[in-house]
């Protein structure tokens, strides 16, 4: 026991009232310690008043008002790692207001630092041919801890010169950090390699990601390295929030914003494409790629932070389509000429750092009305009319191989997926997976999981054979788990007939709700016969910029998720028939093709497929090196 683990019983309720402070990690300034008046130093952060002048506790509305004016720099650290938390963690919050709170207080300090420490350690002795547990335990546990506290160490300088993904598809070595943020010192170089040597662990499997390492280096100027570390690994565990994940992804953003601008803006969209500012791949790569550290300076990205951490890529969207609007009528007012995209990025910059900028009237118009002179001003589009345009072009760039030198398009390669093993304790009946047991089950669920979800393994969580056979058992046991893989065993009339698997990945955990949930992360599969996946591919008919109002083709559009206390469900259509729908005891399955998915039927022929269910079985997805979801 520590000598620090005296105070135990009392310790948490006193660091539950302490706010962690912020700090530059980086370049190791000084941060300004003032808290203004709006601002609480102590929890709760934010409060409101009512109509009457009473105190009310802090809401996402009042939240998301205060950002736009700016995080006191002694609460950044506080702020954007609760938002991060809150944002990938809805159904915690939902259960418990305080859930993403607490992270900004030293409460999280000694778990967010053993953990992340630990995972250094292991790394460290992975890198030097550690082969089990023993030899790790044997290796000096504090030589570790001096290399991750000297920030000469060439241990994971060298480490970070092996590791072929350490900048996820960037163009940069170690220290062009220092041209993207003035400043770096030696030991924030360090410490951002760790961060990054850290993330490779969790994160490693994708092949472009270019924000990451940014991201790393942006929230390392507020926090320190276990906080930075786990800032974005659980932004990794959201990526259609936060960032894309691989080349076909940044492209497909690249060719959402530039639809956007079209819609919105068509004459500043004319004049960027003849100057190829918004070609596809590389043309918007100061906003997709750099996070506009290469346009704005850095107080100013930092502010464009506090709001991306609470409402993930569409800040990106608001505020990279409001600033090219603005700069084309800078350089129309100041008669410059641009002639390529270069001096275009060149000239933004000179003028974003000059006393003619004006950043609060980019917050202002970033979320006001987009348009101007006679042209009907429109709203810019929300969340899911963008997810929608991603997906879109996705699918665009793969129909066509357009990001292939020999025309063809190829999903990286993926293993197989492990599976987490729990020995039973004491008396308890050891719980054992079954319809995962086959290698070839592994790989494909594998091959259709997110990329940052491929480095995990599979723990089961709920099984009919052991849980009991009622959607409340299941919902107790699987509410904990944010990403979920349902594998459903069909029963078969014909016993001769091949066995028959189908399911459905759950981007969030599953709950009883009166509302729909869930993302365009989600997916229904069919593994057994002939293994297929439908993911979510919305056509173009549905966009609508000029309506924020859902109508009912937009709704079914969107039905991911569905749970209710009689039943389960994911995809939807205009006759009431799902996807994959399971009754109240998980007896009874029915199929159909639905709107968004556009799935075959996962068993028989036709709509409204109705078949019997055997085993259901739900796994968690686990980290391979940390055991955790």
């Amino acid at each position: 026991m520590n000598d620090d683990d005296g105070n135990e019983n009392n310790e948490p309720t006193q660091l539950r009232d302490m706010v962690i402070g912020s700090m530059d990690t980086l370049t190791g300034i000084e941060i300004n310690l003032a808290t203004p008046g709006t601002w609480n130093d102590q929890p709760p952060l934010l409060s409101g008043f009512d109509r009457r002048g009473k105190v009310v506790p802090e809401t996402e509305i009042l939240l998301k008002g205060m950002l736009r004016h700016g995080v006191p720099p002694a609460l950044r650290c506080a702020v954007q790692l609760s938002n991060v938390i809150g944002a990938v963690h809805p159904h915690q919050q939902e259960e418990d207001a305080d859930y993403a709170h607490e992270y900004r207080t030293l409460a999280k300090v000694r778990a967010l630092d053993g953990a992340y420490d630990g995972l250094l350690q292991r790394v460290l002795i992975n890198s030097q041919g550690g082969s089990n547990k023993a030899e790790g335990d044997a290796k000096d546990a504090t030589t570790s801890s001096s290399l991750y506290q000297n920030p000469t160490s060439d241990k994971f300088n060298d480490l970070w010169n092996s590791m072929e993904a350490s900048t996820y598809g960037r163009p940069v070595e170690a220290t062009s950090m220092t041209q993207l943020i003035p400043g770096v010192t030696d030991a924030g170089a360090l410490a951002w390699k760790r961060v990054l040597i850290a993330l490779e662990q969790m994160l490693g499997v994708c092949d472009h990601a270019p924000l990451i390492p940014v991201l790393s280096a942006l929230l390392l100027c507020t926090m320190s390295e276990s906080y930075a570390f786990c800032a974005v690994r659980e932004m990794g565990h959201a990526v259609t929030w936060y960032f894309p994940v691989s080349r076909t992804e940044h492209a497909a953003w690249c060719g959402a914003m530039t639809t956007v601008m079209r819609k919105l803006h068509p004459a500043t969209a004319e004049y960027l494409e003849d100057r190829g500012i918004l070609d596809c791949v590389d043309g918007l790569a100061p906003i997709i790629r750099d996070f506009f550290v290469n346009l704005l300076p850095l107080k100013y990205v930092l502010r464009i932070m506090d709001l991306y951490t609470l409402e993930g890529f569409k800040v990106m969207f608001r505020f990279g389509v409001t600033l090219l609007v603005m700069y084309k009528k800078e350089i129309f007012e100041q008669l410059i000429t641009i002639s390529n995209a270069d001096e275009w990025w060149h000239t933004l910059k000179l003028w974003a750092s000059s006393r003619r900028f004006d950043f609060e009237l980019l917050v202002r118009k970033s979320y006001g009305l987009q348009g101007t002179g006679i042209r009907k001003q429109l709203r810019f589009p929300g969340r899911s009319l963008l997810q929608r345009l991603i997906r879109m072009e996705e699918e665009r760039i793969r129909t066509n191989a357009l990001l292939d030198d020999d025309g063809t398009y190829q999903e990286p390669p993926a293993r197989p997926l492990g599976i987490e093993h729990h020995p039973p304790i004491g008396t308890e009946e050891e719980v054992k997976p079954v319809l995962v047991q086959s290698m070839q089950v592994r790989q494909h669920i594998a091959q259709w999981l997110p990329l940052t979800l491929r480095l995990t393994n599979l723990d089961l969580i709920y099984s009919t054979n052991y849980h009991g056979r009622t959607l409340e058992r299941f919902y107790t046991h699987v509410k904990a788990a944010k990403h979920t893989v349902l594998l459903c065993e069909v029963l078969q009339d014909d016993k001769d007939a091949p066995p028959c698997i189908v399911g459905m990945y759950a981007s969030q955990a599953w709950r009883v709700s009166t509302k729909i949930y869930g993302d365009g992360g989600c997916f229904l599969f069919r593994l057994e016969p002939d293994a297929s996946c439908w993911k979510w591919q919305p056509s173009g008919e549905e966009l609508d910029f000029e309506s924020d109002a859902k109508n009912n083709k937009t709704a079914l559009l969107e039905q991911f998720m569905v749970g209710r206390r009689h039943y389960i469900s994911m995809g939807g259509n205009p006759d009431g028939s799902s996807g994959l729908r399971l009754n109240e005891d998980l007896t009874v399955g029915e199929s159909s093709t639905a709107v968004g998915f556009e799935n075959e039927a996962l068993h028989g022929k036709g709509r409204g497929s109705v078949f019997q269910v055997g085993m259901v079985e739900v796994y968690g997805l686990k980290s391979c090196l940390t055991n955790r979801e």
